[in-house]
């Protein structure tokens, strides 16, 4: 539980827990973004994919 105790911290080590935190949340809003995407296209695939064989049906 070392991260509850409070700490004095240089102002290079308070930015660089900042950069680390920023770069943690773009990746991971990235990879979000990105699963949605491919989902996305998933379902577009298959709706032409349906277009494309409905006279057949």
């Amino acid at each position: 539980d070392n991260q509850k105790q409070p700490k004095i911290l240089s102002l290079r080590h308070i930015i660089d827990e900042y950069l680390t935190f920023q770069e943690e949340l773009i990746t991971r809003r990235t990879q979000y973004d990105l699963r949605k995407a491919r989902e996305r296209e998933h379902l577009l695939q298959g709706l032409l994919i349906a277009q494309d064989n409905i006279d057949e049906v």
